[in-house]
This record gives structure tokens, sequence and C-alpha cells, in this order.
């Protein structure tokens, strides 16, 4: 699918592999610049002229198309007429909620681009095009792509894929029941539906996106009648107790409840025999997950709990007493091949390394969280490098954690030369012992650090440490060179970041606060040198820091943001 949507993406109409088809075809435009002037050409500049406001405003409409001079040229000579800024909002509108209503578009954009779904190789890369088109948050895709898909879904008339798609629309209250009988795929997302109706009759549903809603809870028989359901997204709602008569669900192979105020799992749970993809991915509410329910889903491939878990379990939770029956429960599951992962104890981190049957998964978890273990008061540099495609680390209220154990002078190398750290692009660090985090200087391709509430951190990268490193070693590590943002918080001993200036190209965003001890940025002249930086921080802060000279203070005033406590 990937291959057949590259003709979809922006490219110069000056380049060889662009695609120039006249008469109704498509030609792909790069720089916004001809893009604008493409659709202005065809609004004309005595209709942008006409009132102030419309200048703003028909760059929004042009930003919609999308770079694609298709949809530039409808949309630009749909607008050639429109003198009133209400005209131009109403566009704007029509274009981000349900662009296929807009004056020329399914006959001159959308069905043409529609040649090129039908051509994807397969029914199943189709499917895939469709189900993606309402994810926008994840999934990128380009505008008018996700417009033709939103299209494509609602125009459908085979009664096996019978689509109804109604999100971010505003609705408060779910459709009536009888549309509820007919369709094969809802989506409902983005809305502000509280209810949800007592027991609609859904004998042909296979997919239910309720995704971004107010939902608290549901009555019993919601799902009685859903015996097709495979796919049921509940992400970001608050559906504290929601899942009750979930286990009518016989069918269902994903479930999606990230980003949930789910508070506990219920036992019954573990009747969805067929059940692939479980994603409690950001459930800070969850307090209990009982035994013998994880180990249940004998089917399970997929399984995210990456930050899931209150600080709090019930004795009765497999989190309970450092999530060692959890690990345990992962042991038997053994379709299992994704998996990321909050840990509450180092025993519990130990067994899931060490465990044969797990080893394949655990070599390649994206995502590993370390919450609230008190025992730990040293970790290996070396264990967690060995955990080759690991993303995300999150170490949260280890409050007995001094040290992150690494032989600087003899293990460099080996981290090096194993591509340890290489995947590694955001590192979280709240309250522990530690007193410098200079390990994070081996991750080459780190996006976002974030380390607060760590009062007895003195430096992010150590001084002394470095000095540990070979020569030849550091001759080759380039510190942040790829680092977008860093949050530093709540560290009242903190007085260096980096002993040296460093020239942080990427770096967007820089949020210092409660520092009080760090005098000094590793900034220069050179650092940041677009200045497109943003500095966060208190105004007496920013007020007592320390430069080189006057030139490099001036450079990044403008950077500043302050704010106040």
């Amino acid at each position: 699918m990937l291959e057949a949507l590259r003709m979809f993406k922006c490219g110069s109409s000056k380049q060889k592999s662009s695609s120039i088809l006249s008469g109704g075809s498509l030609v792909l435009v790069e720089e916004l610049l001809d893009a604008w002037r493409l659709f202005e050409e065809k609004v004309g500049r005595d209709i942008l002229d006409s009132h102030p406001d419309i200048p703003e405003l028909a760059e929004t409409v042009a930003r919609e198309c999308g770079g694609l001079p298709l949809a530039l040229i409808t949309v630009g000579r749909a607008m050639a007429s429109k003198k009133a800024p209400r005209e131009w909002e109403h566009a704007i509108e029509v274009l981000r909620s349900s662009a296929s209503k807009f004056s020329g578009m399914e006959k001159r954009v959308l069905s043409r681009l529609k040649f090129s779904y039908d051509f994807l190789p397969s029914n199943e890369t189709r499917f895939c095009l469709l189900y993606c088109k309402e994810d926008d948050n994840r999934v990128k895709m380009h505008d008018v792509v996700r417009d033709m898909a939103l299209w494509i879904a609602s125009t459908t008339e085979k009664q096996e894929e019978r689509y109804l798609v109604l999100a971010g629309v505003g609705l408060t209250e779910t459709p009536r029941s009888e549309l509820w009988q007919e369709v094969t795929r809802m989506s409902l997302m983005q809305n502000k539906i509280w209810r949800l109706p007592e027991s609609p009759a859904s004998p042909h549903l296979l997919t239910l996106f309720l995704s971004s809603n107010y939902i608290s809870m549901a009555n019993e028989e919601f799902f009685q009648s859903m015996a097709s359901l495979r796919v049921l997204k509940l992400s970001h709602t608050l559906p504290r107790h929601f899942l009750v008569g979930i286990s009518n669900l016989f069918s269902l192979q994903n479930l999606d409840l990230s980003e949930s105020g789910i508070e506990g799992l219920p036992l019954e749970l573990r009747y969805l025999v067929n059940l692939k993809c479980l994603n409690l991915e950001s459930t800070y509410r969850i307090s209990k997950i009982p035994g013998q329910l994880i180990s249940n889903l004998k089917m399970l491939e997929a399984l995210r709990m990456f930050k899931c878990g209150s600080s709090k379990q019930k004795s009765s939770s497999i989190l309970f007493g450092g999530s060692l029956v959890l690990v345990e429960e992962l042991v038997g599951l053994k379709h299992l091949n994704v998996l990321t992962i909050t840990l509450h104890s180092f025993a519990a981190l130990q067994r899931l390394l060490t465990s044969p049957s797990l080893q394949s998964i655990v070599s390649n978890t994206p995502s590993l969280s370390l919450t609230n273990c008190r025992s730990l008061s040293s970790l290996s540099v070396l264990t967690l490098a060995s955990l080759r495609h690991l993303e995300a680390l999150d170490m949260m209220d280890c409050k007995d954690l001094e040290e992150m154990e690494i032989d600087y002078a003899g293990e460099v190398k080996r981290i090096r030369e194993t591509h340890g750290f290489f995947s590694l692009h955001k590192v979280s660090i709240w309250g522990s012992k530690l007193r410098h985090v200079t390990w994070l200087i081996l991750a080459p391709n780190l996006k976002h650090i974030a380390v607060t509430n760590c009062r007895y951190l003195e430096e992010i990268i150590s001084l002394d440490k470095l000095g540990e490193i070979p020569s030849e070693e550091m001759q080759n590590l380039i510190p942040f060179a790829r680092l977008g943002f860093l949050y530093l918080g709540g560290l009242e001993n903190l007085r260096s970041i980096y002993p040296r200036a460093l020239p942080f190209p990427h770096l967007k965003e820089l949020h210092v606060t409660l520092c009080p001890k760090l005098m000094k940025l590793p900034f220069d002249c050179i650092s940041g040198l677009e200045r497109k930086l943003i500095i966060k921080g208190e105004e007496w802060w920013w007020n007592n820091l320390q430069w080189d000279d006057q030139a490099t203070q001036n450079a990044f005033l403008p950077c500043l943001k302050t704010w106040h406590f």
C-alpha cells in the first residue's frame, strides 16, 4: 500500500519524477509558493483584495488542499466569486469536515483519485487505506487522500462494506437505532457523546470507533447484539465501568483502551478467546487487572501496557507486588510478538529479561516503563542497551535509584558496536536519587528528554564521567545531535546540562523550571543557528543566567517565553 500511495506525496512540478497528466490529471507540487500561485490564479486577485480578511482565510483554504493542484484548481475556481469572509470561513469548515460536499470536489478530484485506489494490489490493501482514514493523529496521510478514503467509505453501496462515518461533527448522541442494523463499520470518534443506546441491534457491525468522547459508562446490554464485532476503539474516553457485558463479543480481535479512564479490567474479559490485540497504554487509573486474565487470552499477538496502572494497586491485581505475576502470565502466550510494558520491581524486570520464551519479544519491545520500583538502587546500562528496538523509556518514581551502572572506559565501545540505544528517541525520568544521566550521551537519536523532581541531580552530562570515556570513542560521540525537546523541572541542585557549548541543530524547545542553580546554558553564538528555539523559564532565572558574551545573550533573548508561579 505504501508503494501505491507514494504518488500522492507532494513533489515539485519541475522534478523529473513528477506526474503530469493534463486534462483532469494529477500534477504534484512541492513548494507552498507554487501552490499558492496556482490557487491565486484560479481565485483571482480582485477577489483576494475585496476584503482585508480574505487573504489570510484564502491561505488556510489553500493549505487544506494539501499542495495537490487538482484540488487547488477545483477549490480555487469554486471560490472565484466569493467576496464575503463568511463564505471563506464556511469553505474551511466544509473542507475540514466533509470535503466531498465542496462544490466540484467529488466529480473533479475524489473520483479521479479513486482511480489509483482501484489499482491498489489487493482488497486487503484497499481496506487498510480505508481503515486508517480516521486516525489522523497517528497515521500520516495526505489530507486530500484522507478525504477520498472517507468519501469512498461513505458512498459504497455493498452491504458487506457499508460504512457510517460521523467523526468530529459535534454529535452529542449516537445515530438512530435503525442505522446500527445496517452498517458494518461505524466511526463516532472525536464527538461529545455522553450516553450510548441500551441494546442496539448490530448484527453486521465489524468495527466500532468511539474514541475521544465523553462516555463514562454503558448499559450492560450494549454489547449484546454485536456478535460479529472485531474491532472496538475506546481510547481517550472515560469508561470507568464501561466493559460490563463485553464477554458477548466472541469475535472481538482488537480492543483499544489506551489513554482512557478505565479503573480496572473485568474478569469476564478472559472469555474473549479470539482477542489478538489489547492496548492499555497510558491508562493511569487502572488499579486492578485480575489474575489469569492475560494468560487466558491465548491468541494475543500484541499487548501494549506502556504507562499502564496507577501507583496504588489492589492486592488481587497482577500489577500488585511489582508486576512479577504479570510477567509470569506472559510466558504462556505463544503468539505474542509485540509487547510494551510497565514494571514495578527489579525482580519483574530480571524475570522478563531472563525468561527464554520471552527473549525474542523483549529484545524487540519498543516501550518500557519502570514505575515505583522502590527497591531498585542501581540499574545496568548494558541491560537497557540489550533492548535493541527500545524507542521510549520511562523511569518514574524509582525513589531509591542512585546509579546507572556502566564502565565508561570499557563498555561504551561495546554499546556503540552493538548499536545499543540506536532506536531510543524518548527518555523520561521522574523522582530518583540519580546525580547525573551521562549515559544518555550513548543514545545518538534522542529527540525528547524530560528529567523532573530529581532533587540530587547535579549534572545532566557529568564532566568527570566524560573524562572516563576513551578519547577515540569520545571523538565519535555527538551529544544531542537530534534532540528536539528538553524539559528540566524541580531539579534544585542541577548546575550543568553539558560542560561546553553544543550546536543543538534540531532543538525546538527548552523548558526550565525550579532549577535555581542552573546558571549557564550550553549555548554559544552558533547553537541553534536558525534561532527557531523556544526557551521557557522563570524571568528571575533568565535574568541570572551567565553568558559567554553579550552578543550570545542578545541572540537568544527573542527565544525566551517567561512564566510565573
